[in-house]
């Protein structure tokens, strides 16, 4: 019996988390993408719009801040084609634990920092356009005040270049830097109970009544 009561406190559990909501946005920062024709564009700062929509009452839980390095159309005819793509300034409130060199922009490694590089390379079947997409730094879960309001937030300063081993575009393509946000937001408490609190009192007076029934059947 105890076992059974466990796992409906676990089922309940994961269905309150369930419960809460998200919001994803793409972040537009226009200098943050070179000139057709360019393999470089000069260092830049990263907006990403604050959550100005928040439902009354509800609360903020965390901010995940994700990058997307990428070229587009870049000379066919090159052995492969390798840009860097170098971050200084991070939000502080992103815990940064560089790794290794080229593709310093990871979340595990050693030491923490505010400036991360990503070098992204392609050949094959990747030599023209290549995205890569990954997390800075930790989630946000704490100073979550400098995150809501009608304005905007800089994840940092953003600088394209050529990698070591060189790398070009046509006239017609691109290298770019693009930052996403993501909002998880907890719904209100007040009012209306909460899937959370229906599945938790539910799930305790079955195991009450489960409980008493066994009982009544030894008596």
């Amino acid at each position: 019996m105890r076992k059974l009561l466990m796992l409906m406190v676990a089922f309940a559990l994961v269905c309150g988390v369930a419960s809460a909501s998200s919001l994803f946005i793409v972040c537009s920062n226009p200098g943050a993408v070179s000139v057709n024709g360019a393999n470089t564009f000069a260092s830049t700062p990263l907006f990403c719009p604050q959550f100005s929509t928040l439902p009354a009452g509800d609360s903020l839980y965390s901010v995940t801040i994700k990058i997307e390095d990428s070229f587009n159309q870049a000379n066919p005819f090159a052995t492969s084609n390798s840009f860097t793509f170098t971050y200084t300034s991070i939000d502080a409130d992103l815990h940064l634990a560089n790794g290794a060199l080229p593709n310093t922009c990871v979340t595990s490694g050693v030491g923490a920092s505010t400036t991360c590089v990503d070098t992204i390379t392609g050949s094959g079947g990747t030599l023209i356009a290549l995205g890569e997409f990954y997390q800075l730094g930790n989630v946000i879960t704490s100073n979550l005040a400098a995150y809501i309001g009608g304005g905007t937030f800089q994840v940092g300063m953003v600088a394209g270049a050529p990698g070591a081993s060189g790398g070009s575009v046509l006239g017609t393509g691109d290298i770019a830097a693009t930052a996403f946000v993501t909002y998880t937001y907890l719904p209100n408490a007040v009012g209306s109970p909460e899937p959370m609190t229906m599945m938790l009192v539910g799930g305790g007076l079955l195991g009450l009544g489960l409980l008493v029934s066994k009982r009544r059947k030894k008596a």
